[in-house]
């Protein structure tokens, strides 16, 4: 293992989650402060996955052409504008424009996370290293809600929870040299093919069902609190900071399950277990047991060991299907944030968000269809 690329891969996606999840909290304030309607407030997300789409899939020819440790640069560059330009939101076009930059933002800091680790473990231990990568998520997910709620308290301008994140860019920009050193002068790899056969489009069709209702559930769950039983900022924050506590505990408990005995069936069963039981909890929530969204988070697994199971079926593309499976993931969300803001818009938050739990109810039955076609592969 090569521990320098792990730690750094870990940083790097603990800080896209802080950013990734300070926008949940910002979506009814931006609603206010810009008299906007959900529909219109949305595009807070639509561009975000717009700009996370676009970005990511740009990453597959951009890293067959540079060295590891320029991407990482352009990274950090691209961050520090994107947070910056947060100051010049007032009107819809500024809040699309805004959206999109750090939309690309997260999913290249989350690519290039996934990327390091990939390149950094060995076969038979990516699974369980990844759900250590992917509670620093949990982790970081944790810090966004709760530091918008801490620096909010007092109506603060919307943008501090992002703009304190320019001083962990900068340090990053420049301690980037000293971490990635033995990178330098290392040749890159081989370019990998972006096209896609049937099976991998199946694939990442499913996986992107999962991920759109994950995302869903803590996205608005702070709209759907705030407006379904009338929390504030700082009332919703313990439920959507619960949801990532319990996604975090979850990821850490599998490391250490799948670490000391590999097994794919093993894996099988978590997989399915995690999302049936994410499912059980959330139409619970749904019942008034609010306390049940949090324990939704068990789902956390799923993503880690899937993502890492996809990177050892698909050994000789595994840099354009993790980066397939990101960038596709972006458009999924953009396309189901649209729904929900116009769901919400229409027949209000209680009934949009029904919508989490059919994704992941289909994301269950395209599972085992999966599981029937990789015996055919392994």
């Amino acid at each position: 293992m090569k521990k320098k690329l792990v730690i750094f891969g870990f940083t790097l996606l603990f800080f896209s989650s802080y950013l990734d999840n300070v926008r949940g909290p910002l979506l009814p304030i931006l609603t206010k402060v810009l008299g906007l309607g959900y529909q219109e407030s949305s595009v807070l997300l639509i561009a975000g996955s717009l700009g996370g789409l676009l970005f990511t899939l740009l990453l597959i020819p951009y890293l067959n052409h540079v060295k590891l440790r320029t991407a990482v640069f352009s990274v950090f560059v691209f961050g520090a504008i994107a947070l910056g330009s947060s100051r010049f939101v007032a009107s819809l076009p500024t809040l699309a424009l805004f959206a999109f930059l750090l939309g690309a933002t997260i999913s290249v800091f989350g690519s290039m996370a996934n990327i390091l680790v990939v390149k950094g473990t060995k076969p038979e231990s990516r699974a369980s290293v990844f759900c250590l990568l992917h509670m620093m998520y949990g982790l970081g997910s944790l810090m966004g809600p709760t530091v918008t709620a801490l620096l909010l308290q007092e109506n603060a301008m919307w943008g501090r929870p992002l703009l304190c994140g320019i001083p962990v860019i900068i340090l990053g920009f420049f301690t980037t040299p000293w971490i990635l050193k033995k990178e330098q002068g290392e040749q890159e790899e081989v370019p990998q093919s972006a096209a896609l056969t049937v099976f991998e489009v199946f694939v990442l069709v499913m996986f992107g069902l999962y991920v759109a209702g994950e995302v869903m559930i803590s996205m608005w769950l702070s709209t759907y609190l705030m407006e379904r039983w009338h929390f504030t900022v700082q009332g919703a924050a313990p439920y959507v900071a619960g949801f990532f506590v319990v996604m975090s505990a979850t990821r850490a408990i599998t490391f250490f399950g799948i670490a000391k005995n590999p097994s794919r069936e093993r894996e099988n069963f978590l997989l399915v277990s995690c999302l049936v039981l994410a499912v059980i909890f959330f139409v619970l929530g749904l019942q008034g047991y609010l306390w049940a969204f949090s324990l939704s988070g068990i789902l956390g697994p799923f993503f880690p060991v899937f993502l890492a199971r996809m990177s050892i079926v698909f050994p000789k593309k595994s840099r354009v299907i993790l980066l397939w499976a990101l960038g596709s993931n972006a458009l999924g969300l953009m396309v189901c944030h649209l729904a929900m803001g116009t769901m919400a818009d229409k027949w209000g938050v209680r009934i949009a968000y029904l919508f989490p739990g059919v994704l992941l109810t289909s994301a269950i039955a395209l599972l085992f269809l999966y599981f029937a076609q990789e015996k055919k592969l392994v």
